[in-house]
């Protein structure tokens, strides 16, 4: 069992990209996380996967409130360099990197498109 922040980290990072490239109604992506970084324990597979899910529904909701809030065809540049969504992600949802917050905010405008 993995327990560094650095694993952490890692474990974090490979729950990220697992969720940006699946369907998050996927039921077997918590399988495919401990098959993708093995060496953790289930509660740390459980916990990072529930981290990740509750960064990209905040996302989603930030962004849908932005889309809301706009008029149609108003345009979001990614990255958010100018940090409108990430510091308010990084405050609710501490411990990622910037790089999964925009890959968080990317899914949120993608899955808002109605």
């Amino acid at each position: 069992m993995k327990q560094t922040e650095t694993d952490e980290a890692f474990l974090l990072q490979g729950a990220v990209e697992l969720f940006s490239e699946k369907s998050r109604l996927d039921k077997n992506l918590l399988p495919k996380l401990k098959e993708k970084i093995p060496g953790f324990s289930d509660p740390q597979y459980v916990s990072a996967y529930s981290r990740v899910e509750a960064l990209f529904d905040r996302a989603c909701k930030l962004v849908f409130q932005w889309t809301t809030e706009n008029p149609p065809g108003a345009e979001f540049e990614l990255p958010d360099k100018e940090r409108v969504f990430v510091d308010e992600l990084a405050k609710e949802c501490a411990g990622f990197t910037e790089e999964d917050y925009n890959a968080a905010l990317a899914y949120g405008f993608e899955m808002t498109i109605f």
